[in-house]
């Protein structure tokens, strides 16, 4: 991951989260930047993509890139 944004996200995300708990992050891909197949069965505009999960590691490689598991 090498994207300022994301830097950004998942570095407020570790230093965010309580002690002792990992952090959670959840994306919808946005409409105006879905394929318009997908756009085909989505609901209330949005589409039928996503993900949420528990991040487990965030490790910042010497490029400045963070790698996160």
């Amino acid at each position: 991951m090498f994207e300022p944004r994301y830097l950004e996200l998942f570095r407020h995300l570790q230093a965010s989260a309580p002690s002792g708990q990992e952090p959670c992050f959840g994306h919808i891909l946005a409409g105006s930047r879905a394929p318009l197949a997908l756009m085909q069965q989505s609901v209330g505009g949005l589409p039928p993509i996503g993900v949420c999960t528990t991040v487990k590691s965030i490790e910042e490689l010497s490029s400045g890139r963070l790698q996160v598991g």
